[in-house]
C-alpha cells in the first residue's frame, strides 16, 4: 500500500550524522578540499566564472571561463567571449578564430562547428574530415549521426565514408549505441552502423537503445534485445526503462493501467532480489540507484541490492562522476559511492565532479 503514496512521501527533514568510509572532508580557509583518493577534477564557479581544480586543490584554470564542460577523454570544452576551445589537464588551451562551436570528445575525436559546416578533429586537434551538419555531434561505436543540405539523415564512419546513406527523415531514424532504429510502413526495426538490418521492422515502437541493449515494443508488451539483434528477454503488460550499468527498471501495470510494480532487472529479465523493500527512484549510476524505502527513507542501494545509505533526507540526487548530493533540513554534502562524505555544501560552488 504504501508504493501508491510514493508522491506524496518526503519523509521527515531530520539530519543523519554520516561516517566517511574513505577519509571525510576537510575544510580549510573555507575550501572544499577533497581525500587524496579522490584524484579527479573538479569544475567549480568564482563570481560567475568557471574553473577547474584536482586533486587536494591545485588548480588546471582558474575561474576565467564564461562557459565550460566536465573532462572527457583528457580534454574538456570551455569558452571565453563567444569563442569555443578546448583545455587539457595542464590548462594548455586550443580555439580557432572559425569556430563556433565544440562538443565533447568521444571515441578519440571531437565535432566542431563553423560557419560553413561541421569539423571532425583527432585528439591533436587536426582536421579528419568535414561533413555538412549534425545535431549529435557525437561518435558512438564508431558512427556518427549526420544530415545532408536536404536534412536528409544517415551514418559516417570516423573516416568520413557513409556507412548508411542520407535517405532518413529525424522522425524515423534513431542512432544510439552505434545502432540505428528505423520506421517502415509505420513498423519499427533496427540496423546496425553499416545499414544491415538486426531485427526486422515488425513492431510498434522503438523505446529507446542504451548500455549494449535495444528496447522495441509491441502493444503492451516491450522486448529487450542486444546490439548483434538477439533477443534477451520481454516484458508483458508492463514497461522497460532504459538500461544502465547492467539494469533496467521494469514496471508492472494491471488491466486498469494501474501500477502493480516496480523493481530492477538485469540483462537476463531476472528481478534484483534487494535485502529490504524497496520503491525504484532511478538508474544506477556509480553502482548506486536511488530507492523509497517502506518507511519513506530515502537511500541507495548497489548493483547487489544492498542498502548503502537511508535517511531522512530532504533530497537526494544521482551520482555523477562518483558523487551524488544529498540534502536535509539543516545541511548539503556530497557522498561516495560507500556512503562516505567527500564535501560539504551545496551548489554552485561545487559544481561537478569528473570521474577524470
Amino acid at each position: 500500500m504504501w508504493r501508491k503514496a510514493i508522491v506524496f512521501c518526503f519523509g521527515v527533514c531530520i539530519l543523519l550524522s554520516l561516517a566517511a568510509k574513505n577519509g571525510e572532508a576537510k575544510e580549510e580557509k573555507g575550501k572544499h578540499v577533497f581525500p587524496q583518493e579522490y584524484e579527479t577534477v573538479h569544475m567549480f564557479i568564482e563570481n560567475g566564472k568557471y574553473g577547474f581544480i584536482e586533486k587536494q586543490g591545485n588548480t588546471i584554470s582558474p575561474a576565467i571561463w564564461d562557459k565550460a564542460d566536465h573532462f572527457s577523454e583528457g580534454k574538456a570544452v570551455v569558452s571565453l567571449g563567444g569563442k569555443p576551445g578546448y583545455i587539457d589537464k595542464s590548462g594548455n588551451y586550443y580555439g580557432e578564430d572559425g569556430w563556433i562551436a565544440a562538443f565533447p570528445y568521444h571515441e578519440g575525436l571531437a565535432v566542431v562547428e563553423t560557419e560553413a559546416n561541421f569539423l571532425c578533429i583527432d585528439q591533436n586537434y587536426k582536421e579528419v574530415f568535414r561533413f555538412y551538419g549534425t545535431e549529435h555531434p557525437v561518435f558512438e561505436g564508431g558512427y556518427l549521426l549526420a544530415y545532408n543540405e536536404n536534412g536528409n539523415y544517415g551514418l559516417l564512419n570516423t573516416a568520413g565514408e557513409v556507412t548508411i546513406p542520407f535517405q532518413w527523415e529525424e522522425w524515423n531514424f534513431f542512432f544510439s549505441e552505434g545502432v540505428v532504429a528505423f520506421e517502415e510502413n509505420g513498423r519499427w526495426g533496427v540496423l546496425d552502423g553499416e545499414g544491415r538490418c538486426l531485427i526486422p521492422p515488425i513492431y510498434d515502437g522503438f523505446q529507446t537503445a542504451s548500455d549494449g541493449v535495444v528496447l522495441l515494443r509491441e502493444n503492451t508488451t516491450y522486448y529487450a534485445f542486444d546490439l548483434q539483434g538477439n533477443m534477451l528477454f520481454f516484458v508483458e503488460q508492463g514497461f522497460i526503462s532504459q538500461f544502465s550499468e547492467g539494469f533496467s527498471l521494469v514496471y508492472r501495470f494491471d488491466e486498469n493501467d494501474a501500477m502493480t510494480d516496480a523493481f530492477y532487472v538485469n540483462k537476463r529479465g531476472e528481478k534484483m532480489e534487494t535485502d529490504e523493500e524497496v520503491f525504484p527512484l532511478g538508474d544506477f549510476y556509480c553502482g548506486c540507484a536511488m530507492v523509497l524505502f517502506e518507511d519513506g527513507q530515502k537511500g541507495y542501494i548497489n548493483t547487489e541490492g544492498k542498502t548503502i545509505l537511508r535517511g531522512d533526507y530532504v533530497s537526494i540526487d544521482d551520482f555523477e562522476g562518483g558523487v551524488a548530493l544529498v540534502e536535509t533540513k539543516d545541511q548539503a554534502y556530497y557522498i561516495n559511492p560507500q556512503g562516505g562524505i567527500v564535501a560539504y555544501g551545496r551548489p554552485p560552488y561545487l559544481f561537478h565532479y569528473s570521474s577524470e
